[in-house]
């Protein structure tokens, strides 16, 4: 399939900014995405644009898909709804129209968000606008990829634990249906990661985060990267923890919990 890829935005007309900013990381994903693309078979032109006004970076990229006569165009972005949120909000695709003829765009959509969700993001679906210009202007099935939120706390979180790398990879697997056989190699990135599933342990887990400097995360969404880390530690009440747990911190009240996670920081030097 000869597929044109595209990173939303440029560095004159940027996109948006919150916890990371989206131009850089768009580029990110989408070189990750040409890569695997290629590795699976198909013929990828780059269609993203240099620096440039807002309409002219879109008339870029759609202009060369057209011209380039492309079977599927993917536009990488991400979202932004606040100035700021603490929580997740999710991934999300978008295409022309559900009801046209094209059914091939909705199908891809429908499992590269399936498969962006399935590492931990809420799944917010396929959407649909003809009003957006690379939707409306391509001539053949076109998607928009919205990664995650920029400004959601818990978005970035998982984002930067997964890497653009993984994020790219399994946007290839979707499209083409197919899985990548060349295993990716675990590495261990970090001692410690630390789990808690309510926000009264998640105060607790941010301080002995600060301590151990290691990432938390809410045990009650999927991760599947436990195996990466020497020493899971769940927190509190920790429901649904990762059978990776190795250490578990829990007293009788709040008081106590805190008490005992500040003694194994101390032990450990922190």
């Amino acid at each position: 399939m000869k597929i044109a890829v595209r990173g939303g935005h440029n560095f004159q007309a940027p996109g948006a900014s919150g916890l990371i900013d989206e131009t850089t990381e768009d580029r990110k994903v989408k070189d990750s995405v040409i890569n695997y693309l290629r590795q699976l078979g198909h013929d990828v032109l780059d269609v993203t644009p240099g620096n440039m006004d807002s309409n002219s970076d879109l008339v870029y990229g759609v202009s060369k898909a057209n011209n380039w006569g492309a079977d599927l165009f993917i536009s990488i972005h991400f979202n932004k709804a606040y100035n700021s949120y603490n929580g997740a909000i999710g991934t999300e695709t978008w295409v022309y129209s559900k009801s046209d003829n094209i059914k091939l765009d909705e199908e891809i959509a429908a499992r590269i968000v399936n498969a962006i969700a399935g590492l931990g993001f809420i799944n917010r679906g396929v959407k649909e606008s003809n009003q957006l210009y690379e939707l409306r202007a391509t001539n053949m099935a076109s998607i928009i990829v919205e990664v995650c939120f920029v400004e959601a706390t818990e978005d970035v979180a998982l984002y930067k634990r997964l890497g653009p790398d993984i994020i790219g990879k399994v946007i290839a697997e979707a499209i083409s249906n197919k899985k990548i056989n060349n295993a990716i190699k675990e590495e261990v990135k970090v001692d410690y990661i630390i789990q808690y599933s309510n926000s009264t342990d998640q105060a607790i887990a941010e301080i002995m985060a600060d301590r151990l400097n290691c990432p938390t995360i809410n045990c009650l969404r999927p991760y599947a990267f436990y195996s990466q880390y020497k020493t899971a530690i769940a927190v509190g009440e920790a429901k649904n923890k990762s059978g990776y747990t190795n250490v578990e911190i829990k007293g009788k009240d709040r008081k106590e919990t805190l008490d005992k996670a500040i003694e194994y920081c101390e032990k450990l030097g922190k």
